[in-house]
């Protein structure tokens, strides 16, 4: 089993007690994947140069660049990780992490999806479909297992759940978090 080595490259950052948000953490993060994106653009580009063009970057500072960016959003996305752990909201009665929050409004926007579908008039069916529901001999037709009316509750209702998760992960990232990190991570 091969062990883990501690990133020689990586200098010791000095951490301090600081107050964030999680919408601190999040533009942080936006700001430096858009350096990254900036930098995979660029180094297609200084693959190849012209005799003139010897002020144009080297790949080899474009990656190193690169690389140092990339282990800032990974450090970003751990102190992100810690205070999604560390702040609690309340979503319909439930005090839950906005670790939990996040992965479950996932799954509460496909439900809301689905029900809504579920409502929607139904498109001109394709055979194949036709054939799942309709059988030949008698001419018998499938039905609606849930009404339209049912349905559009439970598209309501899951619409309401959904948007519960998005109003406390709005709420938990707005909330001041005391935390050890980098100094120069959120700069």
């Amino acid at each position: 089993m091969r062990q883990s080595r501690p990133d020689q490259t990586e200098p010791e950052r000095v951490k301090s007690s600081m107050v964030v948000t999680g919408n601190r953490i999040l533009d942080a993060l936006d700001f430096l994947k858009e350096r990254v994106k900036t930098l995979d653009t660029q180094f297609q580009a200084s693959l190849y140069r012209f005799a003139d063009e010897e002020s144009k970057r080297d790949p080899r500072d474009i990656l190193g660049e690169y690389e140092a960016l990339q282990a800032r959003i990974a450090r970003l996305q751990e102190a992100q990780a810690d205070y999604n752990l560390r702040v609690e909201v309340e979503v319909l009665g439930e005090r839950m992490t906005l670790q939990r929050v996040l992965h479950l409004i996932a799954s509460a926007n496909r439900v809301k999806a689905l029900w809504a579908k579920a409502v929607s008039p139904e498109e001109a069916p394709s055979y194949q479909y036709m054939a799942l529901r309709a059988r030949e001999k008698d001419s018998e037709y499938a039905r609606r297992v849930i009404s339209v009316e049912a349905a559009q509750d439970l598209a309501a209702s899951a619409a309401r759940r959904a948007l519960a998760f998005k109003q406390a992960i709005r709420s938990g990232n707005a909330r001041e978090v005391e935390m050890d990190v980098p100094e120069d991570l959120l700069e």
